[in-house]
């Protein structure tokens, strides 16, 4: 409580700050998955999100809690449930933006490319 006159005697005043926070939500497929207030200047370290069929990984998070709000969406970055291991080959392999692979490309549609050895 700071006084309203000078009084006549000293005093010492003790500053509280809040931290500024900012909102950061969390988008699956377009479906807020999480959403959270983040202190401004806090980092952003979040674990990839998984469900039964996919791992995503979240696009374009920023390091730390930039001085506005945020939406992230998440990226399939893997298919659940099936064996790993590294073709010996490169070659373009094709992915719809579900994850499914896809055998035979149709001209105008958007696709994920992989030109990397095929990790699957």
């Amino acid at each position: 409580d700071a006084a309203t006159t000078v009084p006549d005697y000293d005093l010492t005043y003790i500053a509280q700050f809040t931290p500024i926070q900012y909102t950061l939500t969390l988008l699956v497929n377009g479906v807020v998955y999480k959403t959270e207030l983040v202190d401004y200047g806090s980092e952003l370290l979040i674990d990839d999100y998984e469900d039964d069929d996919y791992t995503y990984r979240w696009d374009k998070l920023p390091a730390t809690m930039p001085d506005h709000d945020v939406e992230v969406n998440a990226v399939v970055t893997g298919i659940q449930g099936q064996e790993s291991r590294v073709e010996s080959q490169e070659s373009d392999i094709y992915y719809d933006l579900q994850g499914h692979k896809v055998t035979d490309p149709v001209k105008g549609k958007i696709y994920i490319r992989n030109k990397k050895k095929v990790v699957y």
